[in-house]
């Protein structure tokens, strides 16, 4: 009876229920400001990239104080430690951004589950064609945190994936 039903490819995501909390993002930039040891690497949804430190975080609103701006974590797509850089901290607002104009939400949390209890490393496909590999140490409904060890990660909101597929361990796709 069974192999009769559809099978959902839950590599490409599956559907968002409520909405986006970040809540990884969160604790990951907010630690990353108390700690004050790295600087991060950011890649908005529209391709722009720089460089900066984060200084604060406000769940609340959304939005990621970082030394010379400050952005709704909606408007980013990647973020990635890099050596810490000293900036000068400026006072900044938020820019304007229309949520409206994001994908409808969708979650990669179960095949993320699936490749985390049995340690396998994963394979992010991007929307842009890129493709991004690591350890999922932690993930949420809304992002994916990619380890490389405990100060140097990858952070990749799920609006930016395309599929995300476990390794197998000589590297290949586990499909």
């Amino acid at each position: 009876m069974n192999q009769q039903l559809p099978v959902k490819d839950i590599t490409y995501g599956t559907k968002r229920h409520g909405e986006r909390s970040y809540k990884n993002v969160l604790f990951y930039a907010s630690i990353s400001s108390q700690m004050n040891n790295r600087s991060f690497e950011i890649t908005k949804i529209s391709s722009e990239s720089f460089i900066s430190n984060p200084i604060k975080t406000n769940s609340k609103s959304g939005v990621i104080v970082f030394s010379d701006r400050r952005l709704f974590i909606a408007e980013i797509s990647i973020i990635k430690t890099v050596n810490r850089q000293e900036f000068d901290e400026r006072k900044s607002t938020v820019a304007p951004f229309d949520k409206s104009s994001l994908p409808f939400p969708k979650t990669f949390h179960l095949i993320l589950e699936k490749a985390y209890a049995v340690k396998k490393d994963v394979a992010v496909f991007m929307k842009d064609g890129s493709v991004i590999k690591g350890f999922a140490g932690s993930h949420d409904f809304d992002s994916v945190v990619l380890k490389k060890n405990e100060s140097d990660f990858t952070i990749i909101m799920y609006d930016s994936v395309k599929r995300i597929v476990p390794l197998e361990a000589d590297g290949s796709l586990a499909e």
